[in-house]
């Protein structure tokens, strides 16, 4: 944003009132910061400045300056730090962590991409965090941690995960060195390195899986000490990043390695920077469990080699797909079971899925549960590697469609169960155990009920009632009939009226012989009873008018939407469990908080999610609408524009 000049429109001194108002603008974006740090950030003793300036792409950017120092800036209504501010407050916003010779690529004008983030080992789902798309993200290298780079996420760290660390991980907005910090001379301070980067990471730049020195490339000779390697023949790391098919060329050569005895030629040195934040997964595991990897080599060097590979002596696959007798490779077994699972999940927990579905989403909330629980569905160790190439073969088979809605997320938009893959596929009867269902939710029995009061009594206690007994609605309307026909006080006139005896005037405070139709008799004799309800079959009620649920929608920092749902509590519904059915459902972060100044917790989702919990509510848990109030709340659909006729 900053790297090309930029226009000043206005630079103003900010006085004492504006001054208070620019702090709480950041204790409200950034609720971290304490009324301390906001003093030190922004000292009463200093000038503090405003300037409007607009970018070379047009944009129209606010900067907050403390004695020329830029502390924040505004862009679009969002409040961006400087690298200034996360320099004395490091942890403000989520980092990742980068090499130095990438960090030239950024100032080059590149945003950072995903093979060059240094990532703690394992490397799990949580590895980049809880972030969602769009959030605030800093970068900080390997040797220091503080902050060189402010931008945002460019996905979401689910999606992060499943790209395989592939594609684009963060857009730059600001950077140090840029045009925003040309006229000021402060340097980084040396906070040290992050706490995922080893000594070790800093002092070997490479590891080498195969010396471009040999000619040809034994089975026993696939490790070499890099020790004996001169740093000369090391290739440079940015040139790893480029060159994006080293694990092809390492495949290829294990794959020939396994097909034939003889020595195979090396024409070129294929490298890896196996701790340096370029993909540590270079080689398939799979592939070279039949290779003797550990000739001439220690046992303890060889048992580190077999640990780091995570080869296992177990199959990869159990019943219902043996791998004894078969004949098929463990990669022909995990393909077998991929399409096990996807045709399974379109029987069952899919069969009446609402379309269009994120391919993810898909993968998540139903292959991976239809797996059988003696097996594990792994993308990696089939020959697709990507989902993505799974669906392109299941799409060429006519089973589903995909196509993608937005810029590099795909998603099925259509099934077709007539397909005879799906009409002939019948689930193994051994994977009765693995079969997954999700729990039918029975629906709460709810009863709204009245309660006999001292205005009702003298009526009730015909019927042998006492007084703070609950009635239902069904059960009074029977009393009052019976009441009226022993006493014969049906207009025989007019079937529809009633006339009011002494008893039926003082309970209902009517005058006495007055005629009234039934509904005003049912009507006026529940409004002078008090309110109970029952919910479940337990027995209990409760004294007081049943609440509803409550739907609001409520804006957070950086004009972000959350929804709120209260009163789960009194429906029966478990937050717990349906904390994690948003999340699940709608690929957001769902917590729990407690309501201000009451007992009960209300869930909150991110985003504005009013239109799938009204399908959870009155779909699985079977909530009438009249017990749900804040529907109206969901987001309108904007209208399709269509082409003016001729």
């Amino acid at each position: 944003m900053f790297r090309k000049p930029y226009k000043v429109k206005s630079n103003t001194q900010v006085k004492g009132s504006e001054r208070k108002k620019i702090r709480s603008e950041i204790g409200n974006n950034f609720p971290q910061l304490t009324d301390d740090d906001l003093l030190n950030l922004l000292p009463n003793k200093e000038s503090i400045t405003t300037m409007k300036v607009v970018t070379h792409s047009g944009e129209s950017v606010m900067i907050y300056c403390a004695e020329k120092i830029p502390v924040v800036f505004v862009v679009e209504k969002v409040m961006y730090p400087t690298v200034f501010m996360l320099w004395k407050f490091p942890s403000l916003i989520y980092s990742f962590t980068t090499h130095p010779v990438v960090f030239s690529k950024i100032v080059g004008g590149a945003d950072l991409m995903l093979p060059g983030v240094v990532l703690e080992e394992p490397f799990t789902i949580k590895s980049f965090g809880n972030l969602k798309k769009g959030d605030l993200v800093s970068i900080n290298l390997t040797d220091n941690m503080a902050p060189v780079a402010v931008g945002t996420a460019a996905l979401s760290s689910f999606d992060m995960y499943m790209s395989a660390k592939r594609g684009k991980g963060v857009h730059i907005v600001h950077y140090n060195g840029d045009l925003l910090c040309s006229n000021i001379k402060l340097g980084p301070p040396n906070l040290g390195p992050p706490k995922l980067v080893s000594l070790e990471d800093l002092n070997c730049e490479n590891k080498l899986i195969v010396d471009e020195s040999s000619d040809y490339l034994e089975k026993g000779d696939l490790f070499v000490d890099s020790n004996t390697i001169s740093q000369s023949d090391m290739p440079k790391i940015d040139e790893l990043y480029v060159e994006g098919n080293i694990l092809e060329k390492v495949a290829e050569i294990i794959d020939h390695a396994e097909e034939c005895d003889e020595p195979i030629p090396v024409n070129e040195r294929v490298v890896a920077a196996a701790d340096c934040g370029v993909e540590k997964e270079l080689v398939d595991t799979e592939k070279i469990v039949d290779c003797d990897c550990t000739q001439g080599v220690d046992s303890s060097d060889a048992e580190i080699i077999r640990n780091d590979l995570e080869i296992s002596s177990e199959p990869i696959i159990a019943t219902p797909f043996e791998t004894e007798g078969t004949g098929l490779s463990s990669q022909e077994l995990m393909d077998k079971l991929m399409e096990y699972c996807f045709l399974k999940a379109l029987k069952t927990t899919a069969r009446k899925l609402s379309l269009p579905l994120l391919t993810s989403n898909f993968f998540k909330l139903h292959m991976i549960p239809a797996c059988p629980k003696s097996d594990t569905l792994d993308v990696k160790r089939s020959s697709y590697k990507k989902l993505s190439k799974f669906l392109k073969e299941m799409e060429g088979k006519k089973v589903i469609e995909v196509r993608e809605l937005t810029k590099g997320v795909e998603s099925i938009v259509s099934v077709n169960y007539d397909n005879p893959l799906l009409k002939q596929f019948v689930e193994d009867s051994d994977d009765e155990e693995g079969s997954f269902e999700h729990p039918v939710s029975k629906a709460p029995e709810v009863n709204e009920m009245f309660v006999i009061n001292a205005t009702t009594l003298p009526l009730f206690r015909v019927f042998g009632y006492k007084k703070g007994e609950s009635l239902m609605a069904t059960s009074i309307r029977q009393h009052l009939t019976d009441y009226v026909t022993k006493k014969s006080l049906q207009s025989s006139d007019d079937k529809r009226f009633v006339k009011l005896d002494h008893l039926l005037s003082s309970c209902l405070r009517l005058k006495e012989n007055d005629q009234i139709t039934w509904k005003e008799l049912m009507t006026t004799c529940i409004e002078q009873m008090g309110n109970s309800y029952s919910i479940g079959q337990s027995g209990s009620v409760s004294k007081g008018k049943l609440k509803p649920i409550e739907i609001t929608v409520a804006t957070r920092t950086g004009n972000k939407k959350v929804t709120l749902i209260g009163n789960l509590e009194a429906y029966g519904i478990d937050c717990t469990e349906f904390a994690k059915k948003c999340q699940h459902g709608v690929a957001a972060s769902a917590t729990i908080t407690q309501v201000p100044g009451s007992k009960s917790s209300q869930v909150m989702v991110q985003g504005n999610q009013v239109i799938f919990l009204e399908k959870l509510l009155t779909g699985e848990y079977q909530i009438h609408k009249r017990y749900i109030r804040g529907l109206e709340n969901a987001p309108k659909m904007k209208k399709s524009k269509r082409p003016i006729s001729k």
